[in-house]
C-alpha cells in the first residue's frame, strides 16, 4: 500500500472510529464510493480494533503483583560452597 492510499485508509478509519457503530455501514458505502477494497481494509481494521479492545489502553504496570510469579528471593538459608 502506497502512502496516499493509507493516508486514505488511516483518515476514514478514523472518522468511522468516531461514528456509532450502528452508522458505519452507511458510511464507509457512502464514502468509499464502491471501492471495495479500500472499503474491505477500513472493515478489516475495524474489526481487528475491536477484538483487542482496550488491550492497549492498559499499560503492563497497572499488571501488580497477581500477574507476577510468586519467586523466593529469600536467600539466606542457602549454604556456602566452601
Amino acid at each position: 500500500m502506497d502512502a496516499e492510499r493509507w493516508k486514505q485508509v488511516d483518515s476514514l478509519l478514523q472518522a468511522a472510529r468516531v461514528r456509532p457503530p450502528n452508522e458505519r455501514d452507511a458510511f464507509l458505502r457512502e464514502t468509499c464510493l464502491g471501492d471495495e477494497a479500500l472499503e474491505g481494509e477500513i472493515r478489516s481494521l475495524l474489526s481487528a480494533q475491536a477484538r483487542a479492545g482496550s488491550f492497549l489502553e492498559n499499560p503492563a504496570s497497572n499488571l501488580n503483583a497477581i500477574s507476577r510469579p510468586a519467586y523466593s528471593t529469600n536467600f539466606s538459608s542457602r549454604t556456602s560452597g566452601s
